[in-house]
């Protein structure tokens, strides 16, 4: 029994990290981004292949079966400059989706991409202001950066992109407040798949934080 609680909070302990990250991009609101980095620029080069096999058990003319191999290259960059005052970061990737027997109503060849920038601001000890801003344009479901699509059906191109814009101020060492205007949205190149799926949003919203006197030691 010890044993297999063992490897139960081993197998919790692995998966956590991932779950944490995933749920980061999906949250959209991400007060503040890590700014810590070793090497300021890079440049990445990718490639991956695979076989994509989607079948719908009720035929329709607006869901299309997927039997093909796919191939994928794409590259990418980022860059962050970890200032005291006015830190910011950005990245660019993009890649090309090519199947060999191509998707009824959609095509063979597909484009992903995706732009991120963020920046701090620290006007003091007790004021901060920052900004997030993502944007995506990819396929379902998988293939695209970071987003995944309103819809579990591969519903061709999208575009999805958010913008949070807060301001946090420290009233006391023990409490803090933090207003943010977040604007998201994810509209799809298919007109019939955009007419059910398009979505947009805003979001005002008032966070109160305080910390107890145990967590200031």
């Amino acid at each position: 029994m010890r044993s297999k609680l063992a490897i139960l909070i081993l197998v919790v302990a692995a998966l956590c990290p991932a779950a944490v990250h995933a749920q980061g991009l999906v949250a959209i609101q991400n007060y503040s981004a890590d700014f810590r980095t070793e090497e300021p620029l890079t440049f990445s080069l990718s490639a991956n292949s695979g076989y994509d096999y989607l079948k719908y058990k009720a035929p329709s003319s607006q869901l299309s079966n997927i039997q093909s191999w796919y191939g994928q290259i794409g590259a990418g960059t980022s860059y962050t400059r970890a200032d005291q005052t006015t830190p910011f970061s950005f990245s660019l990737e993009g890649s090309v989706l090519q199947y060999i027997n191509g998707i009824p109503t959609y095509g063979s060849t597909f484009y992903n991409g995706r732009a991120t920038f963020n920046v701090e601001h620290r006007f003091s000890e007790r004021l901060k202001m920052s900004n997030n801003f993502y944007l995506t344009y990819g396929t379902n479901p998988n293939s695209a950066f970071g987003y995944g699509a309103t819809s579990a059906l591969w519903n061709g191109q999208f575009l999805y992109g958010y913008n949070n814009f807060n301001v946090s101020y420290a009233w006391s060492p023990r409490f803090s407040t933090t207003t943010s205007y977040t604007f998201d949205g994810i509209d799809y190149q298919n007109s019939a798949v955009a007419l059910g799926q398009d979505r947009y949003s805003h979001l005002l919203a008032q966070q109160f934080a305080y910390k107890n006197a145990a967590s200031l030691n």
